[in-house]
């Protein structure tokens, strides 16, 4: 499964790194890790422990379903 919802993050999923008005989505990567989260799309490089998709348009790929193998 693909979510930007941290909360929904389920062992396996790619977690969209949304940034929001208020929140940046990529602020909440160690909790998606910490989730089981198996990959991570955002719009720019993140140090962390496992694959960082860097795309120009978290909502576009989120949207598309969009995110390499």
């Amino acid at each position: 499964m693909r979510t930007q919802v941290v909360d929904h993050v389920k062992q396996g999923d790619i977690f969209y790194a949304v940034k929001g008005v208020h929140k940046d989505g990529a602020d909440f990567v160690p909790l998606a890790i910490q989730k089981g989260a198996q990959k991570i799309v955002a719009d720019h490089r993140i140090d962390c422990s496992i694959p960082v998709e860097v795309v120009s348009d978290v909502r576009r790929a989120f949207a598309k379903g969009w995110v390499s193998d």
